[in-house]
Order: structure tokens, then C-alpha cells, then sequence
């Protein structure tokens, strides 16, 4: 797990431009599933850690992975 991470610290400061973030992000994901399969919630995990290092890195706007008022007050979180 710390070669995965210390690879993506040292090829994300350097990547040229969103394309290739995007790829050094892709590449830890697919290493971080390799190493903790979807079983637990892994899944879930996987898809924070995702959203969160393209927003970090300003890859995609934070609005793109906020649900929507309308569909949670609808949805199973309207509810709670």
C-alpha cells in the first residue's frame, strides 16, 4: 500500500496537465482495488478516495459529485 501511494505523491506534482492527473489517479485506483477487493464496503471506499483526489488535484468541480436537492429529499436520505 505505501509503494501505491508514494508512486501517485511523486507522479501527481509532476503530471503535465487533468489527462494525465486523471490517468495517475485511475492507475492508484485500479492498484488499491487490486490490493482490497470490494468486499466490506471496499467498493464504496474506493469511490470516496477517487472523488476526493480529482477534487484535490482540480481535475473535476466538486458540484459534479454533490447529489442534487430534489433527489435526496426524495431519496432514502429524505427520509432519515
Amino acid at each position: 500500500m505505501e509503494n501505491i501511494i508514494a508512486r501517485l505523491n511523486v507522479v501527481l506534482p509532476i503530471a503535465a496537465n487533468a489527462l494525465e492527473k486523471r490517468h495517475a489517479i485511475l492507475l492508484f485506483i485500479l492498484d488499491f482495488a487490486s490490493i482490497h477487493p470490494f468486499g466490506d464496503a471496499n467498493g464504496r471506499v474506493m469511490c470516496r478516495v477517487c472523488d476526493l483526489l480529482l477534487i484535490k488535484e482540480k481535475v473535476c468541480s466538486p458540484s459534479i459529485f454533490a447529489p442534487s436537492r430534489k433527489k435526496a429529499a426524495t431519496g432514502y436520505t429524505g427520509r432519515l
